[in-house]
């Protein structure tokens, strides 16, 4: 969707349960330079995609791109993730929100990403809820 100065919304509800629904659809801004990535992604999905296969100008803009998607829940990964945080840095005790420093933090040795579907985590949780039942 566009809005009036010509900027992109995607629409998601990755955060909201699909037994509840009881919060309204989330947003992400993208700008026309991301939307080929975006859409590659969703054209290739179930399957994975490498970062370094998405058509972005830089390895920052792709590691970017797909950090935020991460950290919304709209991408997942083929592998777990090796996360770390700035080693050697104290990280302060505050709650402000970081959301911006964070971008970007989400690095893997094995780069390659999936979006996510929600069917998948509800049908996860289910699993886990059957396994929790059996012990």
């Amino acid at each position: 969707v566009e809005d009036d100065e010509d900027n992109l919304l995607a629409f998601y509800t990755t955060d909201n349960a699909r037994s509840y629904h009881d919060r309204p659809l989330s947003t992400l801004g993208v700008d026309r330079e991301t939307l080929p990535a975006l859409e590659m992604l969703s054209t290739t999905y179930p399957g994975f995609v490498s970062i370094d296969s998405l058509p972005l100008a830089t390895i920052e803009d792709r590691i970017t791109f797909v950090s935020t998607l991460y950290e919304k829940g709209l991408v997942r990964t083929e592998y777990e993730l090796e996360h770390s945080d700035d080693e050697g840095e104290d990280e302060p005790d505050s709650n402000e929100d970081d959301d911006d420093d964070e971008t970007g933090k989400v690095i893997s040795k094995r780069r390659k990403v999936q979006r996510e579907s929600s069917d998948d985590d509800d049908d996860d949780d289910d699993e886990e809820e059957e396994d929790d039942d059996d012990e």
